[in-house]
């Protein structure tokens, strides 16, 4: 009942707040002119040579998905398959991609734990096996590889806000939001 209560009364409150409404309805030559503006200042950039890739797409690192534009900007993005054919690698690598470009990144694991997720980025950087590390028989000289990680990951690293865990939809929706909402207090956003 109490589900049920909070959405009448949010419901209410968007009826009374004109501003709150989820649809704003525009006509499409406005659209068109608003994007005939748009292309005309990237065209500007790109004759000025400030144009950058992550200015129009998410750079995935991949020379031929960049070729084709990258990841779209506000599309839902969904990789699917069976277990170990590849889909955490994919995502690590798309993520750890885009925050090298300075893009701010959310990144939600439900699959996997963090130590497991943690390890599996490690061997990417360093070439050592992911399951010696998760059973700690790497080589101790090892270590230097590991600490050069670290060390590396500090720069790029702090722009993937990541959780690992089992949630729900509703959960991973108020937590998106709240991270945008610090990001956004702070002058940054998610890209």
């Amino acid at each position: 009942h109490g589900v049920c209560l909070n959405q009448r009364v949010d419901v209410m409150r968007r009826r009374s707040d004109p501003e709150s409404e989820a649809i704003k309805w525009q006509t499409w030559d406005v659209v068109i002119k608003k994007q005939a503006e748009t292309l005309e200042q990237l065209a500007i950039r790109r004759v000025e040579g400030t144009l950058r890739p992550e200015d129009l797409y998410v750079p995935t690192g991949i020379k031929r998905w960049d070729a084709n534009g990258g990841v779209t900007r506000g599309v839902l993005t969904v990789f699917g398959g069976v277990d170990g054919q590849g889909k955490s690698f994919v995502a690590n690598h798309l993520a750890q991609a885009a925050s090298k470009c300075g893009l701010k990144v959310a990144q939600i694991v439900m699959e996997d734990p963090e130590v497991q997720v943690a390890n599996r980025s490690i061997a990417n950087q360093t070439g050592i096996d992911s399951r010696k590390l998760s059973l700690v028989t790497f080589d101790i000289m090892d270590m230097d590889k590991i600490y050069a990680a670290s060390r590396e990951t500090q720069g790029w690293g702090a722009n993937i806000h990541y959780h690992s865990g089992l949630t729900n939809g509703d959960a991973i929706l108020d937590s998106l939001g709240e991270l945008a909402e610090k990001l956004l207090a702070q002058g940054e956003k998610l890209d």
